[in-house]
């Protein structure tokens, strides 16, 4: 051990300055100190390493299982949802631990172009839920639409590449400048984008995260300390302390003297701070921009990046922000990275990444109609309940419960809006659940759709089928039932209203008692033109009439004294429509002398199911209103009948009546219908495609007793007159800019009318194929064999061929 007796201090001033250190280095003090620096050192590289590491293996989690947040604007989008979008987002930010060794997830807002086609779009880590963006843009932008898709590398690899990122200058005071008021700064970039090349595709990406607590501080001080705007660093401190040491009180803010009142440059670039701090948090950001295309664009490219940089450079408009150009652009912008940052606040990041709030933007896709999500007490499914779909906000599930489609159910959409597919979905349900169920298809593809999705074990016994395609198709007797006054009454209302042209007190008073006569001297309905024109025939029938029935027998006796023309003019034009009705093998077999009949009350109370397929390119057009409307009115009656039960022991019965304005002629007020109909049981889905198809009275019957509302895509003159029924949540707008399968819906809810929703219906059920199958089971015939496949046919075909060769060969020998 070294004492201070046997150190030659002459020796050791001779030996210089590397002898000295040499003889320090041999002390114990020195040694130790010099071993607890060299494992603090190996201590602090140890912890970088792992770090890096750490912060390594989360960034490849988090693009792994990343996802993209796709965008659609508003039809207006406000100024100022910029800021809302990132203030929402702050919630993102780590614990300074977590953030230390783990790293901290950033977004990326991104504008990818390709073909002319602008997508905004919001790239999230795995870490993230996308839920939070997806609110945050709800918050931001009333009206917008998300949809979230996995993440692919937005550029494709080409040949040839180019782009390059914004870099900001050192201790700038305003980094990004916003435009003036009402001035979108995006303007120059979407017309350039609208100017690409057909084969060029553009991706220009701002990456945000949440700026680190010592960037905070380091901002804080800047802003609020008397050192002036730009920050007090660690070697600033360390010189004005070396200062001291060597001349005290010499430095800036030491010893006892006030500091020097500040200059009016550090008050404005103080002030410029202090505003940017009270403007929301601090992010740190970069942008970049690449563009891609194939090698004989090489001229085309270079100008078209030219331009694109300096609308990326103008979105920053601030002194000080350069351009620096990146080698493969494309392999950094296909990689999400962080990239080098810039410290900015909110308002200055909504500036960089927002969406156009110019009214007109020809390349940016707008959203549809605004999602609303639907509230809790909507049914999402159980017992007796039928699904409608989903909620396009939030995706879970919407049904109808049975107590409330008593109230009727009113869909309104045009060809290929997905009308015909919720209709689909909601019998399919029906049937499953064991109700009694009635479906009337003018068209005719909803019962074929349904027949190839259906099971034939699950209709085995209770499918009723009138199809004029069927030769043995079932019927059914117009003037059947319990109440064979109320069916002629239903039949005269019916015929009233379809041939009103040709109606009078006197051809009422003549059909009534034509049909109360069939029905007294039990013909079919096929008889009723040869009854009323045929005098012997009239003559022979009323012989059997019941002779106390004198109201019928006195209008034999005033027919008897009409002269022929009289009569003629009097019923001729009806009875020749039902001329021609039954000159139709399908009307004169199913309900004019029905071949195979069936008791349509007897099917709707026991749980069956009837279709009723009435395409009019298959029979009379005119017939086809006429046989809906009398299976609407044979429906109705098996309901009235239900009166004598008591309540809870009546059968739940849906009527389903596609372009339902053709069908409804009872000679009752709609509104009176529907709300008798309510308390029978007997729910109504009435769907059509426009308000111009229903009169006056029908319109306002409907709208005030259909209480559960389903809208898809309608024009802007039905959607000005529909909002009634959906304000405040969804407008005429929004009705007006439905999406496919989707619509504005208002459903009842335990008797209340719950607020309007967005609604997406469900996809079609899949296809069992074995409709053939179905439809001989229905109608008691052997199934039709299946249709040859192509090969099959060319191998029928060239088996003939041949047979014909054998045959002329053979022949010939003989």
């Amino acid at each position: 051990m070294h004492t201070q007796s046997n150190i030659n201090m002459p020796a050791l001033i001779e030996s210089g300055p590397w002898g000295l250190l040499a003889h320090l280095g041999q002390t114990p003090q020195v040694r130790m100190a010099a071993a607890v620096l060299a494992a603090a050192l190996t201590a602090l590289l140890a912890v970088q390493v792992v770090r890096r590491v750490l912060h390594g293996r989360e960034q490849a989690r988090w693009r792994a299982g990343s996802r993209y947040v796709e965008i659609a604007a508003p039809g207006q989008v406000p100024e100022s949802g910029g800021e809302v979008f990132w203030d929402h987002l702050g919630s993102i930010a780590r614990p300074a631990w977590r953030r230390y060794w783990f790293g901290q997830p950033h977004l990326l807002w991104e504008l990818r172009a390709d073909r002319r086609r602008l997508t905004v779009r919001v790239w999230v880590p795995s870490c993230i839920d996308t839920a939070l963006v997806e609110g945050a843009v709800e918050a931001a932008w009333p009206g917008a639409s998300t949809t979230v898709v996995e993440a692919e590398p937005p550029l494709r690899m080409q040949p040839l590449a180019k782009g390059g990122r914004l870099a900001w200058a050192r201790g700038l005071d305003v980094p990004v400048a916003p435009g003036p008021a009402g001035f979108d700064v995006m303007r120059f970039l979407l017309h350039d984008i609208g100017e690409l090349d057909i084969d060029t595709c553009l991706v220009v990406q701002v990456a945000v995260c949440p700026a680190s607590r010592r960037q905070m501080s380091r901002i804080s001080k800047a802003a609020w300390s008397n050192g002036g705007g730009g920050g007090s660093s660690f070697m600033k401190s360390l010189a004005n302390e070396a200062l001291d040491f060597v001349h005290p009180a010499s430095s800036p803010g030491s010893g006892s003297t006030r500091p020097a009142p500040e200059t009016a440059w550090v008050s404005h670039k103080r002030k410029l701070l202090q505003d940017r701090v009270a403007k929301g948090a601090f992010w740190s950001a970069s942008a970049r921009w690449a563009l891609t295309a194939p090698e004989r664009h090489m001229a085309r490219l270079k100008a078209t990046n030219n331009q694109v940089s300096a609308s990326v450079y103008s979105l920053a408009g601030a002194n000080g922000v350069y351009r620096r150009r990146i080698f493969r652009p494309d392999r950094l912008v296909n990689t999400w990275a962080l990239g080098s940052t810039v410290t900015l606040n909110t308002a200055e990041v909504a500036t960089l990444a927002h969406l156009p709030f110019d009214e007109t933007v020809p390349v940016l896709e707008r959203a549809r109609a605004r999602r609303v999500r639907p509230v809790e007490a909507v049914r999402s499914g159980g017992r007796n309940v039928t699904p409608l779909g989903r909620a396009a906000q939030g995706g879970r599930k919407i049904g109808l419960a049975a107590a409330d489609a008593r109230q009727h159910v009113h869909i309104l959409g045009s060809t290929g809006t997905g009308k015909s597919t919720l209709e689909q979905n909601m019998i399919l349900a029906e049937i499953k659940n064991g109700k009694g169920i009635m479906v009337i298809d003018p068209k005719g593809d909803l019962i074929n759709d349904l027949l190839d999705r259906l099971d034939p074990e699950t209709v085995k016994g209770r499918l009723v089928l009138i199809d004029p395609s069927e030769s043995n198709g079932h019927g059914f007797f117009p003037l059947s039932g319990p109440n064979s006054e109320i069916a002629v009454d239903h039949m005269v209302g019916i015929c009233n209203k379809l041939w009103e042209r040709h109606w009078g007190p006197r051809a009422d008073y003549i059909l009534r008692n034509g049909l109360r006569t069939v029905l007294a001297a039990k013909l079919d309905l096929v008889d009723l033109p040869g009854l009323m024109m045929k005098p012997d025939y009239w003559r022979e029938v009323v012989k059997r009439l019941d002779p106390d029935d004198e109201q019928l027998l006195g209008f034999w006796v005033w027919w008897e004294d009409m002269d022929k023309t009289s009569r003629y003019q009097a019923i001729g034009p009806i009875l020749s429509r039902f001329d021609a009705l039954f000159g139709n093998e399908f009307m004169r077999s199913t309900f004019g002398k029905p071949v195979n009949p069936v008791d349509i009350g007897e099917v709707l109370d026991n749980g069956g199911i009837i279709f009723a397929r009435l395409p009019k390119g298959e029979m009379p057009e005119f017939s086809v209103p006429l046989m809906g409307s009398v299976l609407v009115a044979k429906a109705w009656q098996t309901a009235m009948r239900r009166s004598e039960l008591p309540e809870g022991k009546r059968p739940d019965t849906v009527l389903y009546i596609d372009e339902a304005h053709n069908f409804l002629n009872l000679p009752y007020a709609i509104e009176d219908l529907l709300a008798e109909a309510r308390g029978l049981r007997m729910g109504l889905v009435l769907a059509h495609q426009h308000l111009g198809q229903l009169n006056r009275e029908l319109a306002d019957g409907i709208s005030a007793n259909a209480r559960n509302k389903v809208f898809f895509n309608a024009s802007p003159e039905d959607a000005h007159r529909l909002q009634r029924h959906t304000l405040p949540e969804l407008s005429e707008e929004d009705l007006a800019r439905m999406g496919a399968w989707e619509a504005g819906c208002r459903l009842i809810v335990d008797g209340v009318a719950a607020p309007a929703f967005t609604l997406r219906t469900d996809p079609p059920a899949p296809i069992v194929g074995k409709a053939e199958q179905i439809r001989a089971q229905a109608t008691g015939r052997k199934p039709k064999p299946p249709e040859a496949g192509p090969f099959t046919k060319i191998l029928r075909q060239r088996l003939a061929e041949q047979r014909r060769a054998n045959e002329e060969r053979f022949g010939e020998a003989a």
